[in-house]
């Protein structure tokens, strides 16, 4: 199970964002409709860098927790005709195929 730890909170919402977004923010997450803005928008309030070259693969354990905690809670769907690594580095998500739902454990906030 996930712990609490702001950074990686930050750096896997950031990710979620950038693999699912359409038109440049993630609608499936509340307080963006909300507020109309993006998370990366948020993150950049709270004066959030993350570090070069951050990707999934760069999570650190809990963080990719975290990633595919957020992506269950969404209902967002993961590649089936390949495998993720080569669907993150090849395809932008629009062109992702749609499948199954990922699972993970939820966080408790």
């Amino acid at each position: 199970m996930a712990y609490f730890d702001r950074f990686d909170i930050c750096e896997a919402h950031l990710l979620v964002e950038q693999d699912w977004h359409v038109g440049g923010w993630l609608r499936e997450r509340p307080s963006n409709q909300r507020r109309r803005e993006a998370t990366s928008v948020q993150l950049a309030r709270m004066q959030f860098k993350p570090a070069p070259g951050l990707s999934v693969e760069t999570l650190s354990e809990n963080g990719r927790e975290i990633y595919d905690d957020l992506v269950a809670r969404y209902r967002l769907s993961a590649p089936t005709s390949m495998n993720v690594e080569e669907a993150s580095n090849d395809n932008p998500p629009s062109l992702r195929p749609e499948s199954q739902e990922v699972t993970g454990q939820k966080i408790t906030s």
